[in-house]
């Protein structure tokens, strides 16, 4: 149980979903002899724009950057360029800060395969749902972290990977579980516009 209520784009686990006033999720009523494009519809209430900074108790998460592309994967022990993904990814930038004095949080990275965690979600607004992407223990897109211990007032960087979405999808909508940050319980909410997203930066050959 969370000691105080929700923050704005944050959303217990448990939450009850909105239905429409007909009392079917998501159904549509149309007029009499007009035809209707079946669509799911986004969520209305709960999520937050990528703009702006999301809070979940003493952490901040900010997404820095979202682009669509071959993603650089480096050797997790030289840390140097080893190769690069077979398809082109959706990848998202950011940041994780401890915004506590006198708490240390335990990151753990939401692009890591873990059994039995709870996992990042990735959906557009068509209903899409996009798998994230894992690559071999030694392989990580650059940028990307395991873990980390966020002290005090510090904060860390990270980039998470998602299979590439429809051309034709208009929103993303991304919830990253608040156990990985110590918040059992909560989901952190980001509506992502589709006109945020820039190419990723070329690989070398």
């Amino acid at each position: 149980v969370l000691a105080k209520p929700p923050t704005v784009g944050v959303v217990a686990a448990n939450a009850p979903v909105p239905v429409s006033s007909a009392g079917t999720l998501g159904s549509v009523v149309a007029p009499p002899d007009e035809a209707v494009v079946e669509k799911s519809p986004p969520p209305d209430e709960g999520w937050v724009e990528a703009q702006s900074p999301v809070l979940l108790g003493d952490v901040c998460l900010t997404i820095d950057r979202v682009t669509v592309g071959k993603l650089i994967l480096r050797n997790r022990i030289t840390n140097e360029a080893s190769q690069i993904s077979k398809d082109e990814l959706l990848s998202i930038s950011l940041t994780i800060q401890n915004t506590s004095q006198n708490r240390k949080i335990d990151y753990r990275s939401w692009g890591q395969d873990v059994p039995f965690a709870d996992n990042c979600e990735l959906s557009d607004n068509f209903g899409n749902r996009y798998r994230s992407t894992h690559f071999t223990p030694l392989s990580v897109p650059e940028g990307s972290v395991v873990s980390g211990s966020l002290y005090p007032g510090k904060q860390v960087s990270d980039v998470i990977a998602f299979e590439r979405p429809i051309p034709t999808a208009e929103q993303l909508f991304l919830e990253l579980p608040g156990s990985n940050v110590g918040q059992s319980g909560a989901v952190f909410r980001i509506k992502i516009p589709v006109s945020m997203i820039g190419q990723g930066t070329p690989a070398p050959t």
